[in-house]
């Protein structure tokens, strides 16, 4: 499932977090991948290897 906009946003530390659907949190992963990527990103990309917490 992509990710959609709402879901996608940036901390204090510019640490991307993104919410996931089938996943009861947040995942995060740098800022490399930036916040229009992350949006634009297709379902199944790397983003989705992201360490829960």
């Amino acid at each position: 499932m992509p990710v959609t906009a709402a879901e996608v946003r940036h901390d204090a530390n510019e640490v991307v977090l993104v919410r996931q659907s089938d996943f009861v949190g947040w995942y995060a992963w740098s800022c490399r991948e930036c916040e229009a990527s992350a949006v634009a990103a297709p379902a199944g990309s790397g983003l989705m290897a992201a360490s829960p917490f």
